[in-house]
């Protein structure tokens, strides 16, 4: 009887927050931190340095990794940091280098890995951010890299036609 008492009780949980009660219960602990975080004026993104700027936005990451190299990296509360979702992503490579402030003009490529003139880059089409996150030649690469095979080889059948002509017309 106590097992049906206690999936009444899940149920009614999950009911009146109006999503599942765990995931509730994650989303409060997150808006007590990030309250907390704001308090103590700790709400700063340890990748790019800039202000939080809402729950949402938080994420807690390890500035070392931990994985393949020690568990103790990940229980050690001195190697955690605060980020902005976006700039803790996964799939990029982990280094412990902490690249400095861009120059006036200037933006990162997360392609070539470096600073670039803002020119460089596209507009992202999301709308949210003004610059994409790659400049156009890598996003040329990765578009080339993804495109279906028979446009890769249309592609370079043009190149290699370009090159014809430059070449009957410089002889």
């Amino acid at each position: 009887m106590a097992k049906f008492k206690s999936s009444i009780s899940t149920q009614r949980k999950t009911e009146q927050p109006g999503r599942h009660f765990a995931t509730a219960a994650g989303r409060l602990r997150k808006m007590v931190m990030f309250n907390l975080l704001q308090r103590h004026s700790e709400d700063i993104c340890f990748r790019c340095g800039n202000k939080i700027g809402s729950a949402a936005e938080l994420t807690i990451e390890h500035k070392q990794p931990w994985l393949d190299v020690s568990a103790d990296l990940f229980w050690d509360l001195s190697n955690m940091a605060f980020s902005h979702a976006s700039c803790n992503l996964p799939d990029r490579p982990r280094t412990l280098e902490i690249r400095t402030a861009a120059r006036e003009g200037e933006a990162w490529c997360n392609g070539c890995k470096s600073f670039l003139p803002v020119e460089s880059f596209p507009r992202d089409k999301n709308g949210w951010k003004v610059l994409s996150y790659r400049c156009r030649n890598c996003k040329n690469k990765q578009r080339e890299w993804r495109s279906p095979p028979s446009l890769r080889h249309r592609l370079e059948k043009e190149d290699d036609f370009e090159d014809k002509i430059k070449h009957s017309v410089s002889l």
